[in-house]
């Protein structure tokens, strides 16, 4: 089956009913309906604001269009979800509006550049840490970036993950993106790591020496990593209690959380179970886990653990003279038996998969094995669901990067028993997906950084652009054929970076390892490697000759890579985003796309440890010129290549 696009028509409980949600331009005085004009004319009511107050309304037909009503306000209408109440004779209807500013340019920070140092949190090496990288470790990171120029720090997804049974650890199938992974807490942070028996037990030679095998390994042992701290973090939970202050903190937190009981009760089911929960019968609504039916010491757990965790994250927030200086990501999904697909069952289409189509990567296409969301029926309630996970993330980070921002527009799904070139598209409803991106990044006065790479039609950018959002120039995607200069600069559009978490490094693409991990994994011929290792081969040498122009000496993947990133700093981009690996010349890959046990995908630690690179003198020497140089101007730099000063030109 080829792939197609799937549209079907917006529900309606009737022909001239109201949509369920309605889009609006914070700061304007009209709302526009469609679909409804008949019974619409001299209707009045009012939008009940979401801040309190009211803004009455009354409707008129929408000049030149029988299906069209304009709804008049009387004021302004200010940015956030309100309630529209439209009344006609004694039927009253109601519609959710979401007013959003008409960009988010604002946030770019009155034109200022900045940097993001990127490494994924679980890589991190340190030497107090138990063989994962924690949230103190986080802190210390922010503090550091702190010193060019207020550089952001950037990782993978830190919600939470199944790590026992079941397990998979996958950043990008979160159990949910409500709720923080409990394995990036730092148990020696809190006054409860004090109690005697958590001494006896840290200090004991087993525990010793299953943290050191751990700390030995290169890749990262989840599983056992993970025991270790629940092993802590289990009789802290019991402690706390014995406390009236934590017990009134945890209250506290709890009432500002209106779903973090049902999912501690369900971590706890899930834990005694050993298996997901059947995601297929939904809870009836508003049925809660029975308190009997799990262990409540286990339930304790989870609702201790999401309140450290936010507490240390915020504490590592606030390490720097910057307002949220995190850049975190946005999985496009959930695992699919999960806390969200199932306390939030019909917000997901259950028994397909989302993925991707076949691209110049991987020509199987992708099957991701996570179920899409339901194009409708976030509607019913404004996407209460959708913008609380956008609040959770803007609370402590300054960027947010949407993974697959093309999802907001359309999305590849996968009936079960085919594979990923037997998928379909299916349409959402653009308009009101963005307009929730842009309400909660609007609060916390955050940047949006869309994913679009891959299949991405051009309306997608130019949406992206017409509201504000960043997109991405890889450096990797960006090279241009001979004739010409190789390297395509990013625009004052773009974030700028070499790679991503789904590429090779720079060393391992300098190296040309991604061609011969897609010959070992994905099959392509003998002949179809040896062309690309060719033409690999002749664009390094086109690139150190064109990065060597000028007298610089370019011959290593080290040296090119620190004259990229050179380029990249100079560049109009808002945000250069630096993967700290490539700059000790890392030649392993985090991930490698539409591979599972092929490749030890988000396991691979950091050959350097914390302490190592951030006393590095080389390391800071180039970061503290990559940021002079990002805040020494408006990014018209012009860099010699071929021998005359090159016109910036947007990626393609």
């Amino acid at each position: 089956m080829d792939a197609l696009a799937v549209e079907g028509p917006q529900p309606r409980d009737a022909p001239d009913a109201l949509p369920a949600v309605l889009c609006a331009t914070a700061g304007r005085r009209t709302v526009s309906v469609t679909g409804c004009a008949a019974s619409s004319r001299g209707a009045t009511g009012e939008v009940r604001l979401e801040g309190g107050g009211g803004l009455a309304l009354r409707a008129v037909t929408t000049a030149g269009r029988s299906d069209g009503t304009t709804l008049q306000l009387d004021g302004a209408l200010p940015a956030g979800v309100h309630q529209l109440a439209l009344r006609a004779g004694r039927r009253e209807r109601t519609a959710y509006v979401l007013s959003a500013p008409p960009t988010l340019r604002a946030g770019f920070h009155r034109g200022r550049r900045r940097l993001a140092l990127f490494l994924p949190l679980y890589g991190v090496r340190s030497r107090r840490n138990l063989g994962v990288g924690d949230l103190t470790d986080l802190r210390d990171l922010v503090a550091w970036a702190g010193q060019f120029d207020d550089a952001f720090v950037g990782t993978l997804p830190l919600f939470a993950s199944f790590l026992d049974a079941p397990f998979d650890p996958s950043p990008y199938a979160p159990v949910s993106r409500l709720f923080w992974n409990e394995l990036f807490i730092d148990p020696a942070a809190e006054p409860e790591f004090a109690d005697p028996r958590i001494q006896v037990l840290f200090r004991s030679p087993s525990f010793r020496g299953r943290v050191a095998r751990v700390c030995a390994n290169r890749l990262l042992d989840y599983r056992l990593a993970y025991s270790l701290k629940r092993a802590l973090l289990t009789i802290m939970a019991a402690g706390a209690m014995k406390s009236s202050r934590r017990r009134e903190q945890l209250a506290r937190f709890r009432k500002r959380n209106p779903y973090l009981d049902d999912y501690a009760r369900f971590r706890a089911l899930v834990n005694r179970r050993g298996t997901a929960l059947p995601r297929a019968i939904p809870p009836p609504r508003g049925r809660t886990i029975r308190p009997d039916d799990v262990d409540p010491e286990a339930v304790m757990l989870h609702l201790y653990c999401q309140m450290v965790f936010q507490d240390q994250i915020e504490r590592a927030a606030r390490r720097t003279s910057s307002r949220n200086p995190l850049y975190l990501d946005l999985p496009v999904g959930v695992h699919g038996g999960g806390f969200d697909a199932w306390r939030f069952c019909s917000h997901f289409l259950h028994g397909v998969s989302a993925g991707a189509p076949p691209d110049d990567l991987n020509a199987r296409g992708q099957v991701w094995g996570f179920p899409p969301m339901h194009p409708w029926n976030g509607r019913r309630d404004g996407y209460a669901y959708l913008r609380s996970v956008l609040a959770k993330l803007f609370s402590v980070a300054g960027v947010v990067r949407i993974d697959h921002v093309m999802g907001l527009h359309r999305l590849y799904c996968v009936p079960p028993g085919f594979d990923g070139t037997q998928g379909a598209y299916l349409r959402y409803p653009a308009d009101e997906l963005y307009a929730a991106v842009m309400i909660e990044a609007a609060r916390a006065g955050g940047v949006v950084v869309g994913e679009n790479l891959g299949t991405v039609p051009r309306a997608v950018n130019r949406e992206m652009d017409r509201r504000g959002f960043l997109g991405l120039h890889v450096q990797q995607f960006k090279w241009r054929p001979p004739g010409r200069s190789c390297i395509v600069r990013p625009d004052a559009r773009q974030l700028a970076c070499l790679n991503t978490h789904d590429t090779p490094t720079f060393a391992g693409f300098w190296n040309g390892d991604d061609i011969r991990a897609r010959r070992k994994i994905h099959g392509i011929s003998a002949a179809a490697a040896r062309k690309e290792m060719l033409g690999r081969r002749a664009l390094r040498k086109r690139l150190c000759a064109e990065l060597g122009r000028g007298g610089a000496r370019v011959r290593t993947a080290r040296q090119a890579c620190e004259r990229l990133l050179e380029l990249h700093a100079g560049s109009p981009a808002p945000i250069q985003l630096v993967n700290l690996e490539d700059l000790w010349g890392e030649t392993g890959s985090q991930n490698v796309p539409g591979t599972t046990t092929e490749h030890p995908n988000w396991r691979r630690r950091a050959a350097q440890s914390l302490e190592q690179f951030t006393s590095d003198a080389r390391i800071r020497r180039l970061l503290q010129g990559l940021a002079a140089r990002r805040a020494g101007g408006a990014g018209r730099d012009r860099h010699r290549v071929r021998g005359r000063p090159q016109r910036w030109r947007r990626g393609v």
